[in-house]
């Protein structure tokens, strides 16, 4: 959903990040209102890698709509086709963070 700024032009990243942003921090303010314990150790373990890796999401989908503002700003032609080639490598790093997270919940987190 985050990388979906792509399509969008950054849109989508920034109103995914918004969403996901103020719906964690309620949900972790709550939880620690009522005593995060428990929940702490079970999901900072993994937590540590996933929300970078979600912020790299959300940087790969903003990447080609700043390539599109420069070039405009610049008064020059977008090179929109470099911007997928970083926004796609960004992706793959999100992508590679995220299955490292997933087997620290997994084998880590559970624990």
């Amino acid at each position: 959903m985050a990388f979906s700024g792509v399509v969008t032009f950054g849109l989508g990243a920034v109103a995914v990040s918004l969403f996901a942003g103020l719906s964690g921090g309620l949900f972790m303010a709550h939880a620690y209102a009522l005593g995060a314990g428990p929940f702490a150790r079970t999901v900072l373990p993994h937590a540590v890698l996933e929300l970078p890796a979600f912020g790299v999401a959300i940087a790969a989908g903003l990447v080609p709509a700043t390539t599109l503002v420069r070039s405009l700003l610049a008064g020059r032609k977008a090179r929109i086709s470099e911007s997928l080639v970083d926004a796609a490598a960004l992706l793959g790093l999100s992508l590679a963070m995220l299955v490292v997270a997933a087997c620290v919940e997994t084998w880590v987190s559970t624990r």
